[in-house]
């Protein structure tokens, strides 16, 4: 019971060796548990049927285990499933979101910024995106390509990302899907962040045929409206 109270202050920030820790306390407090309560059951039972008493007491302790994992299981996934529908109510797509400014100068705002689309929570942005109408190539994933990327492009979502985002959110570039583009490019995660995937940028397709973003579960677990709404 202490073990599961532990876990439930987990955090996604935890590490594989804090996660593991409290399994390898788990093992010897199982057989302190067990063994005595084996004990116990045994001792009321005649020496020639303490054998079948064994095979009845863990079949039952399995059977017990199956449908107790079955009942979290299931609560589990109508929790998630209610939570994600809260969630993607709670958000709304925005196109052309409130204009910023790059710089003031002399009490004037100078060159403004607006990002072609934003994920809002009803208080304030949450990702940015923006459409280019140009086409990539994701064969061709090296440094000296760059899948066709315009560095111009990764200036401008670094940008938007740091005035509308405070540098901490997804940015998504959006290209048309072609034959050479047709699935969203692993993240590309900017350095100067405290940590990494703060401050992530996902280079994404749009299905000009059927009108929807192509995205992968990553980002359609974190806004599961974009997909749909931003079509």
């Amino acid at each position: 019971g202490l073990i599961s109270v532990w876990r439930m202050s987990f955090t996604p920030d935890e590490t594989f060796l804090q996660m593991a820790l409290p399994t390898l306390l788990t093992g010897p407090a199982m057989v302190m548990f067990f063994v005595p309560v084996t004990g116990l059951a045994m001792a009321s039972c005649d020496h020639d049927e303490q054998a079948n008493a064994a095979g009845i007491s863990n079949f039952m302790r399995t059977l017990a285990g199956a449908f107790a994992t079955s009942i979290v299981q299931t609560g589990w996934s109508n929790a998630m499933r209610k939570n994600q529908t809260e969630l993607a109510g709670g958000l709304h797509l925005v196109t052309r979101p409130k204009a910023r400014h790059l710089v003031s100068h002399r009490g004037q705002k100078w060159f403004k910024l607006i990002p072609d689309l934003a994920v809002n929570n009803g208080t304030k942005d949450v990702a940015i995106l923006d459409t280019k109408w140009k086409v990539l190539d994701q064969t061709k994933g090296n440094s000296t390509n760059k899948y066709g990327i315009a560095q111009s492009d990764i200036y401008q979502l670094y940008t938007y990302g740091r005035h509308f985002l405070q540098g901490c959110g997804p940015v998504v570039l959006i290209y048309p899907k072609t034959e050479q583009f047709d699935a969203t490019l692993d993240p590309f995660y900017f350095r100067d962040c405290p940590k990494e995937g703060d401050f992530t940028l996902w280079v994404v397709p749009f299905c000009l045929d059927t009108k929807k973003l192509l995205v992968r579960n990553e980002l359609r677990d974190l806004f599961p409206e974009v997909a749909a709404q931003a079509a």
